[in-house]
This record gives structure tokens, sequence and C-alpha cells, in this order.
């Protein structure tokens, strides 16, 4: 069966079958009740069919109000109309810090995450950065960065090789507090990158969804205290085959 598309909605075209069909159904009836024109037969034999063809139409485009207004998922993909709606449904509503085991126990030492001495803010990533837009040798850089393998370019010190991952809920009414920006990456064209913070409000905007398809990093424009951050993972790079270690990593993350 063929289909067409109708408000991008899939609506079932007559099958040649079903013409062909048609066709030999006027000849039968011609030899038992004599010349009638073809186009009364033909007009008789396709008109359920249009009419049927017909409601479809109309259950499209109900469907179609219907997404509108509400939240409609399909295999967990949002069918929404507006962009404000796409807006909602992308922004992260959890966010992760990785960090080494050492620095992890400072921080319950202290009470509170402090700011990056690479930025104003504590730096941030979002599940489908971590898990999908990043390549395999970029999230291995960075895990083995965490991890105190790369102190001589600004990582931290470790011993125990050990990453913890914490997660921190993204507060509605704090979202003027946090910020992102595509990441420039050293195998990608960052030609058309700036160092520039945008909006999390904004995410979803028609003009910066080519920049969200990027793998992307957000700032908290404060510390954040212990008690606001959970752990969900500690992960020891050392105990991790080399063959699969991107996916295990992956697995045991708990993201």
């Amino acid at each position: 069966m063929r289909v067409n598309f109708i408000n991008n909605f899939p609506v079932p075209r007559l099958s040649s079958s079903i013409v062909k069909k048609d066709n030999a159904s006027i000849q039968s009836d011609k030899a038992e009740h004599g010349t009638i024109s073809d186009s009364k037969y033909k007009s008789n034999k396709v008109v359920p069919y249009i009419i049927g063809a017909s409601v479809l139409i109309a259950s499209a485009v109900f469907i179609r109000k219907l997404c509108k207004s509400s939240s409609i998922r399909i295999n967990d993909v949002p069918i929404v109309e507006d962009i404000r709606s796409v807006g909602e449904e992308i922004k992260p509503k959890f966010l992760y810090h990785m960090t080494s085991k050492e620095n992890y126990e400072s921080i319950c030492a202290d009470g509170i995450l402090k700011k990056s001495v690479f930025g104003d803010g504590v730096f941030l990533s979002d599940k489908y950065t971590i898990k999908n837009k990043y390549d395999d040798n970029t999230l291995m850089r960075m895990i083995y960065w965490y991890g105190g393998y790369m102190p001589n370019y600004g990582g931290p010190v470790s011993q125990s090789h050990k990453v913890v991952i914490l997660k921190f809920p993204v507060n509605q009414a704090e979202e003027n507090l946090f910020k992102w920006r595509p990441i420039k990456l050293v195998d990608m064209d960052n030609s058309q990158l700036s160092d520039e913070w945008l909006n999390f409000t904004d995410i979803g905007k028609e003009e910066l969804m080519s920049s969200w398809q990027r793998p992307v990093e957000f700032i908290y424009k404060n510390e954040i205290p212990s008690d606001k951050l959970k752990k969900i993972a500690e992960i020891d790079l050392s105990q991790l085959p080399r063959r699969n270690f991107i996916s295990k990593f992956k697995e045991l993350s708990n993201i």
C-alpha cells in the first residue's frame, strides 16, 4: 500500500490491486446486466474508498491538533508542534559533575562544591552529551583527566584513579543561574563557535538547535552545597577493560 503525507501525517492511498479488482468487477456486471456507463460503475465502486480516505484525513487532522495541546510520546520521543514545547522537552532536569575520589572527599569535608579555577562557576554535563554526543576519544581523555592520569594538563592529582559522578537537580526557580554552550573539540569544526555562554532558558530556540546538537557543557554560577549533590557512581578506572573501556564506563556511570 502506498502512503501519502498530509500535514506530515501518513494517509493510506488506494493500491493498484484495488483498482484492478474494480475494473474486473465492472466487466462482470456489464456481462450480466447489459451495458451501463463505466463512469457510473466506477463512481459506485470507488466512492466508499474515497469516504474511507476522507475519514482517515479527518482523523489525522484531529491527532495533529491533539499533539499541539498535549505531550504525546512514541518510543519516548515527544511529538510537539511549537518550539517552546520542544525547549521544555529537551531541557535537562538533572546535570552531572565528574571528579576524582579525592576531590569528592574534600567536597564532603568542606560541605560545598566550589567554583572551578577555570571559570566562574561549577562545570556540569548533561546525560545526552556524556552518553551520545561525545566521540569515544574525547570522552576517554576527559575520564582520564578527572581520574588523575593527566595532572600535567591541569587535571586533579589522584592516587586512587577513581572517578566519582555526582547528580545535581536543575531547580526551575534557579534556571537563571545555569548557562550552556557548545564545546570546542579538536576533531570538530569550531569556526562558528564562540566562548559566549547562552541562557539555560533559551534551550530549544530554533536558531540555537544546531549548537544544541553538538556536545555541550553547562556552568552553574554559584557554589553548590554538598547536600544538594547525590553520588551515583564511583568507578575505578584501573579496573576497566581496555578493549571496552568506554562502553563499560557508561554502563557503570548510572547516568
